[in-house]
């Protein structure tokens, strides 16, 4: 089926930008760009703004219908973007550059590169029936695939990004699990601080004890000083009377 059967193009002068909506009941999703485009991934809009291109530029979409019977149909179209777009003919692939757009679901693009998958499609369904495969499966965006479609990244590029896309996945598989041990690490902090709180408490209350224990030293020495001092007073004193007593015996004696 040709796009523009199920979408209508229409030119917008303002901004230079070609207008894209569904027909009737007609809405679609945006699987990839390999452009820049202002327009969310893989759910369901009723327009979007394209700005024209001025190379060879890639737009992979799927049109959805639900009939007077709740059942859905889906078409899958890979749409050339220059000056125009090309509604009648599709977009075809390069001969070294094979990929596959599946319509279900908002649809899915897929790209071989040796013998691996890179794939837009949830992990969640890639044991499904309709997509079980013996090759190995990478998880990349739409718009990659589609800059690598149209020559504007190569292979690298595509695995790097599914490198980064899979470490990013691990990272989120991780995050309950770093959030727990986070949320240890704060409990055990918390009880850190009570009892260095506590530490201090007793700190203080020694402290103010070691103060006290000063002054009263303080108080017992200088009551032991006067102490002495009169003490040492007294003892001259009593020298000086035995003095004067040796001396009046001995005038005594010799008045004798």
């Amino acid at each position: 089926m040709q796009a523009f059967h199920l979408i209508h193009k229409e030119e917008r002068r303002l901004g230079r930008c070609i207008g894209l909506s569904g027909l009737v009941s007609w809405k679609f999703a945006i699987v990839g760009a390999s452009f820049p485009l202002m327009a969310p991934r893989n759910k369901e809009v009723e327009a979007i703004a394209i700005p024209p291109q001025a190379r060879e530029g890639l737009l992979a979409i799927v049109a959805s219908y639900r009939d007077n019977r709740r059942d859905t149909m889906y078409h899958g179209f890979l749409l050339a973007v220059e000056d125009d777009i090309n509604l009648k003919d599709p977009w075809l692939p390069y001969p070294d550059r094979p990929c596959q757009l599946y319509a279900e679901q908002h649809g899915h693009l897929e790209v071989e590169i040796e013998g691996e998958l890179f794939t837009t499609l949830d992990p969640g369904w890639w044991n499904h029936a309709g997509s079980k495969t013996d090759k190995t499966r990478h998880l990349v965006d739409g718009d990659t695939l589609c800059q690598y479609l149209v020559r504007k990244i190569d292979e690298d590029a595509v695995r790097a990004a599914a490198t980064a896309h899979e470490e990013e996945m691990q990272t989120r598989e991780r995050l309950p699990e770093l959030e727990q041990r986070l949320a240890r690490a704060k409990q055990e902090l918390a009880a850190c601080q009570s009892n260095l709180c506590s530490v201090h408490a007793e700190l203080d209350s020694t402290r103010l004890a070691c103060h006290t224990a000063g002054l009263k030293l303080k108080d017992i020495t200088e009551a032991t000083t006067e102490l002495l001092a009169e003490a040492r007073k007294r003892w001259r004193k009593s020298r000086a009377f035995s003095a004067a007593i040796r001396n009046a015996e001995e005038k005594i004696s010799q008045n004798a």
